[in-house]
């Protein structure tokens, strides 16, 4: 209980069991794993923090390690070109967010293309609400750039502009 209470207070708890300590220096991914198997509702509280703490420790460190990765894959594609795996292509830059800028009149645009079937328009929408690369292609570029607008989410540590790994799916590419 001391654990859970340190826990609450926002303290990372000592483990009382250091098994799962000696459990992540001394063991692989499938072996962790297989030993989380085992861990059920009849745990003890104790075992249940450990492990959560033990997955919070290794979801940390593959963050990091990803990181360190995609920074490593920037130089990479900088120096030698994207990388296309199947339909999948990573290349550095700033990601990119098109935002609707007049929900009403781009669905004015949407049901008129459609023949105002509003069952065909609702084939255009998304949480956003629109699908943008869907709207674009059935009302035409011109139309498209009144009602949508494309900008930059650029990434700033310590205020400069930092690259970003993209991972774009070719298959919806416009």
């Amino acid at each position: 209980m001391e654990m859970a209470r340190q826990r609450n207070e926002g303290k990372r708890p000592e483990s009382s069991d250091s098994s799962l300590q000696t459990l992540m220096s001394q063991k692989s991914v499938d072996e962790i794993e297989l030993a989380l198997m085992q861990v059920s509702e009849q745990c003890t509280v104790e075992v249940l923090i450990g492990w959560l703490n033990l997955t919070e420790l290794l979801l940390s460190r593959a963050k990091l390690m990803r990181q360190s990765l995609e920074h490593t894959a920037i130089g990479w594609i900088v120096q030698h070109g994207p990388i296309d795996i199947g339909d999948i292509r990573y290349i550095t830059g700033q990601q990119k967010v098109v935002t609707c800028t007049d929900v009403v009149e781009c669905t004015h645009m949407v049901l008129k293309a459609c023949g105002g079937d509003v069952e065909a328009l609702g084939a255009y929408l998304c949480s956003r609400p629109y699908k943008y690369g869907s709207v674009c292609k059935l009302i035409g570029d011109i139309q498209f750039r009144q009602v949508f607008r494309e900008e930059q989410r650029i990434r700033l540590v310590d205020g400069k502009v930092q690259p970003q790994l993209i991972h774009i799916d070719k298959r919806f590419v416009r």
